[in-house]
């Protein structure tokens, strides 16, 4: 059987995210190309969250397409886990429309601009380099890289000290590349109420993405995953400098 060029995006999102929403799959493949992968026994529909993911089958496709060049990471079925997935695919799917290359194993790969790396590829096996940080992704745009968090209401808090340092070590193979954030959500809206969000001042290592917000010294940058988030991240894998929506140029 031959695989279209959609089909193959679809795989490979389901490979490296493990769950995808259906209306963000159907941004890659029709609803007919998903019932045929689907026919063949290469993806199912989660049966709690109704997201698409691949089936056993459907991952063994894959590594014998791509000997050692898809991820391993652990597997989660647990509710929580599940949601913070569907996320970072929302993430992933906006950096692939952009034209960046979402699909890496390696920092290393990070060395080519756009490029996205996916902190969840190395988060669960072996030794853990990112500990208990929310950082979802490392980005490299032009001559910048950034921290990727998903910021939506409700998010809770982060300990800014252990973002900041799992950030540094992992990116210090890039340089002399200039640092900065970039803290996406469904849309620019879900962001701000996140960061607009009152919070009382407390003695505690652990803050609002409100207060990260107002007191890093690093670039913040928002984007909204959706088609002009996956436009803005086009403008800063070209021109980092004057294209992003940053908390210096508000």
């Amino acid at each position: 059987m031959l695989f279209s060029e959609r089909d193959m995006a679809a795989l490979r999102l389901l490979c490296w995210c493990q769950y995808v929403r259906p209306e963000e799959l159907g941004r890659l493949a029709t609803e007919t190309e998903v019932k045929n992968l689907m026919c063949l026994g290469l993806v199912k529909r989660h049966r709690s969250s109704g997201a698409y993911a691949l089936t056993i089958q459907g991952r063994s496709f894959m590594a014998e397409l791509f000997p050692g060049g898809i991820p391993d990471p652990a597997e989660t079925y647990h509710k929580d886990a599940i949601q913070r997935r569907l996320r970072v695919a929302r993430l992933a799917l906006t950096a692939y429309l952009a034209g960046t290359h979402v699909f890496t194993t390696s920092i290393e790969e990070l060395s080519v601009s756009p490029a996205l790396f996916l902190s969840a590829i190395t988060r669960s096996r072996g030794s853990n380099p990112w500990g208990s940080t929310r950082i979802a992704a490392l980005a490299r745009l032009g001559d910048l890289v950034c921290g990727v968090h998903y910021v939506c209401p409700g998010i809770g808090k982060v300990a800014l000290t252990d973002e900041l340092t799992a950030f540094t070590n992992q990116a210090a193979s890039l340089r002399p590349l200039r640092r900065g954030m970039i803290f996406a959500g469904g849309s620019y809206a879900e962001v701000l109420a996140e960061l607009e969000e009152p919070s009382p001042a407390k003695d505690t290592k652990l803050i609002p993405y409100g207060e990260a917000y107002r007191c890093l010294g690093l670039p913040v940058y928002l984007l909204s995953c959706d088609r002009t988030g996956a436009l803005q991240l086009r403008l800063m894998g070209r021109s980092p400098t004057t294209a992003a929506v940053s908390r210096r140029q508000r």
